[in-house]
């Protein structure tokens, strides 16, 4: 909808104070939505950087040397929300103003300008949970919006968010000529789980305009009232008619999680009787091996066999002419022969009477 500055959209589009700027087509569409001849009423307040950076990310720089955002609502009698046909419905938003966070090939419009949202209200359960699916802060609210005063100079609207409730109370001036050929755009920031989103904000058939002097009431302590560092406060801003198209895109989507990797499988040794011989397979690891057997318990005990394999070795008690070693306990090491010659491990093993038993 209209997005005031601190002076109403003709005296800014004169000034040249908003300009085109340059959205890229390329991500795929997520959803459209449509307001048909929608009345709004928008209010500008300077906003408190540091605390806002509450609910702003920080790769969202703020734009200009007095940073600002608005609170916005919008009443329409009909709309679509891709290309079904929805019952009247009303929209509430409270957004900070700021440069755009990645390079943009767009043809923008008359006006042009890139908001974060703070938040997005709807009284439509559908448009509320396309919202929220994409990662826009959303929920389904029961906003109020009336008119009264002569030729209904005056509006109240009641937003009870129960994250941050608000009101907004406005005098109009009427008087803003139409402006025909013009397209407003706004492009809507938003930053979830799925990545960086986008919705560009076209309004179009602009009409009834009126400057609007208003005061802002936010709940004590609320986040809104942190942001805009007050309770009650003073802005201008601009009410107006409009018809509005919303494109919704997730133009750089959330980095993909590598899996997590496989936990380390450690290489173990099986121990085995075979006959009067023990085998000693290796498990978890690949070969080929080498398994030196020393007497005794220590790895400086004295070499008796090198035995060699792909996947086990089988030693009998015997050395390597073939006599028989003595009764007592061994030691086998085995050690990779490729790669990093890495120790596998070491088992013990007795030898009695001439057989060879694990130790375990």
């Amino acid at each position: 909808m209209l997005r005031p500055r601190r002076l109403p959209v003709p005296v800014l589009v004169a000034l040249g104070v908003l300009a085109p700027s340059a959205l890229a087509a390329e991500a795929p569409v997520v959803f459209t939505n449509t307001g048909t001849d929608c009345r709004n009423l928008a209010i500008t307040l300077p906003i408190d950087p540091v605390a806002a950076r509450e609910l702003v990310p920080e790769r969202f720089a703020f734009a200009g040397e007095e940073p600002e955002g608005f609170v916005e609502l919008a009443t329409c009698p009909e709309g679509t929300i891709d290309g079904v046909r929805r019952p009247a419905y009303r929209i509430a938003e409270a957004a900070v103003v700021i440069r755009t966070p990645v390079p943009l090939d767009d043809p923008g419009g008359t006006i042009t300008q890139d908001i974060y949202a703070i938040s997005q209200l709807d009284t439509d359960p559908e448009l509320s949970r396309r919202k929220v699916d994409v990662g826009f802060r959303s929920d389904l609210v029961d906003i109020a919006f009336d008119r009264s005063g002569p030729l209904g100079t005056r509006i109240d609207a009641r937003i009870p968010w129960a994250f941050s409730p608000y009101t907004m109370t406005a005098d109009l001036t009427p008087g803003t000529p139409p402006l025909p050929g013009v397209t407003i755009v706004t492009r809507i920031w938003g930053l979830g789980p799925k990545g960086l989103v986008l919705t560009r904000n076209d309004i179009e058939q602009v009409h009834e305009g009126s400057v609007a002097s208003g005061t802002v009431t936010f709940a004590p302590g609320s986040p809104l009232s942190r942001l805009f560092g007050g309770t009650t406060l003073r802005g201008t801003g601009i009410s107006g008619r409009g018809t509005f198209t919303n494109v919704t895109r997730i133009v750089e989507p959330a980095p993909v999680a590598s899996p997590a990797p496989a936990p380390a499988v450690r290489p173990r040794l099986v121990v085995r009787r075979d006959g009067r011989a023990v085998r000693i397979a290796v498990r978890d690891a690949a070969g080929p091996f080498r398994a030196t057997v020393r007497r005794g318990a220590s790895a400086r005990g004295g070499l008796v066999r090198t035995l060699r394999g792909a996947t086990a070795v089988r030693w009998d008690g015997r050395r390597v002419d073939g006599r028989r070693v003595p009764d007592g306990r061994y030691t086998v090491r085995v050690r990779r022969t490729t790669g990093d010659r890495a120790l596998v491990g070491a088992v013990t093993v007795r030898v009695a009477r001439g057989a060879v038993r694990p130790t375990g």
